[in-house]
């Protein structure tokens, strides 16, 4: 699975502060349309992971072990959104992210957390944990 995405290498080039402020949510998108996939195999070693909601995609782009394999771009006017593999953006607004982490860092918990919000789902990543170059 690790050949689909970008090499950790390349998601540190990536992962920067700059890919993170281009992060928005798709405009064009309900709320019930912005989904977050996470899907796991037994065979694989690593989960993928799809966001499309603006606080979750931040921290997730953030991650020291996220290995981005595409983001999607706005459309204008009639042009659709479009899907980019690592190292193909231009300096266009991200509204969605996709790649891989190790299943590892999946957990699901036995209580739940004190908040509904999604960014909860993954922790913030401070400076001295590799989050902000």
């Amino acid at each position: 699975m690790s050949g689909s995405g970008a090499t950790r290498e390349q998601a540190g080039v990536l992962n920067t502060p700059d890919l993170r402020q281009r992060v928005r949510e798709d405009y064009e998108l309900q709320p019930a349309e912005k989904e977050i996939t996470f899907t796991l195999s037994k065979a694989d070693e690593r989960a993928r992971v799809y966001v499309e909601i603006g606080g979750l995609m931040q921290r997730l782009l953030a991650h020291p072990l996220f290995e981005l394999g595409q983001a999607r771009v706005p459309g204008e006017g009639a042009v659709p959104a479009k899907r980019l593999h690592a190292g193909e953006f231009s300096d266009s607004d991200i509204v969605a992210v996709g790649g891989t982490v190790p299943k590892g860092v999946v957990k699901l918990r036995s209580n739940a957390r004190s908040t509904s919000g999604f960014a909860a789902i993954a922790p913030a990543i401070s400076s001295h944990q590799g989050g902000d170059d």
